[in-house]
């Protein structure tokens, strides 16, 4: 379901937060996380199961 951008993005935030300290990491993760799935999902839905696509 994931496009491979976005699991490079994921894999690409985890890079980031494992050189912050692990507060902010733990937070910026949890957002970062959400966001993406959220953008992953939304994008996923219109472009294969909006009525009237194409």
């Amino acid at each position: 379901m994931f496009s491979m951008i976005g699991i490079r993005r994921i894999t690409r935030s985890f890079e980031l937060m494992s050189r912050l300290p692990s507060p902010y990491s733990a937070a910026l993760g949890v957002g970062l996380l959400r966001g993406l799935l959220f953008s992953e999902v939304n994008g996923w839905a219109q472009t294969n199961h909006s009525p009237g696509a194409g």
